[in-house]
């Protein structure tokens, strides 16, 4: 787990695939992720959940649920590191964030913290 002033940055738990398919199901979110599809169904949020519990495992990715602090069982958003390269310290720094925390909020404290834990 990672907090920063305002954010908790932490695992996926199953609790979380309701939040999850809110957030997602947005048209705004699929035009600017790769791997998010519109629509988006509750079975995708519990599917990606298992992934990113099964990838952590493995250690191919990162993938942790972003949360305000005053609420962290409240998923707002995704920040990921794929494809990671570890003998270089390189890797793919991947997030998305629901629209109504988007536009009255700057998450780019998530991205510092979430960077500075690795490299």
């Amino acid at each position: 787990m990672i907090e920063t002033n305002r954010l908790i940055i932490r695992p996926f738990k199953q609790s979380d695939a309701e939040k999850i398919y809110e957030a997602c199901n947005d048209v705004e979110i699929t035009k600017t992720t790769l791997r998010i599809p519109f629509p988006y169904t509750l079975e995708d949020a519990k599917n990606f959940i298992e992934y990113t519990n099964d990838a952590m495992s493995d250690q191919k990715s990162y993938e942790l649920a972003i949360t305000l602090k005053e609420n962290a069982d409240k998923v707002v958003g995704c920040i990921s590191l794929m494809g990671i390269k570890r003998p270089s310290n390189k890797a793919e720094l991947a997030y998305w964030v629901a629209k109504k925390i988007l536009e009255s909020r700057n998450c780019n404290g998530s991205c510092k913290s979430y960077y500075r834990i690795w490299f």
